[in-house]
């Protein structure tokens, strides 16, 4: 986890001058032209503004890393860093002065981070599943978005089944939705054992 984290933030530091030299490369070129407002291609023709736009593909492969290194639930959060990192940016490419209040701001932002991550915990855990295992069962009992992610070791065949479906065949075959729930349950009672060993740690 602590790797995952780490590169996240890696993340958030190239997010944060990306975007302040593609804002700095967007005001540079407005006075350029009558309309006041370049183009897409006018903006590949500044050298400010495309360097912001390849720093912010580099930002999110590195993203996309450090979520391959650890859960949504610990990676997704840490993305609010952006906030501490921009007027930093800022101060430095654009040469903008940082208020007082800003300044509390970002202490506040990196202070909540750190109760968020010492208190919190988030682990999000793995689960190997086995040939013809189901998953999203939460998600559609309970009718909200699935929070975890899947990745396959080996040529894989998903087949994706909407609510709609499921209670409709669920309606004919009641032993159907009964596994559902069963496995349903055994998974949530595991996450929250999960949450509860991370919590003593």
């Amino acid at each position: 986890m602590i790797l995952a984290v780490l590169v996240m933030l890696l993340s958030s530091a190239l997010y944060a001058p990306a975007l302040v030299l593609q804002h700095k490369g967007t005001q540079q070129s407005i006075g350029q032209f009558s309309s006041g407002q370049p183009k897409f291609l006018d903006l590949l023709k500044n050298r400010v503004w495309l360097s912001g736009l390849i720093l912010f593909y580099v930002a999110a492969v590195v993203h996309i890393v450090a979520i391959s290194l650890g859960s949504l639930a610990v990676v997704q959060p840490l993305i609010v860093t952006e906030l501490i990192f921009v007027p930093i940016a800022a101060m430095i490419i654009s040469k903008t002065a940082v208020p007082g209040r800003e300044w509390l701001a970002i202490v506040a932002v990196a202070a909540a981070l750190a109760v968020f991550l010492v208190v919190a915990q988030p682990t999000g855990g793995s689960v190997k599943l086995s040939d013809g295992a189901f998953f999203g069962e939460m998600a559609l009992l309970e009718r909200q978005p699935r929070s975890a992610s899947v990745a396959t070791t080996r040529p894989t065949t998903l087949l994706v089944l909407y609510a709609s479906d499921f209670y409709e065949i669920a309606s004919h075959i009641p032993a159907l939705a009964e596994a559902v729930e069963v496995e349903a349950r055994r998974r949530r009672e595991e996450n929250l054992g999960r949450q509860a060993a991370g919590t003593k740690r």
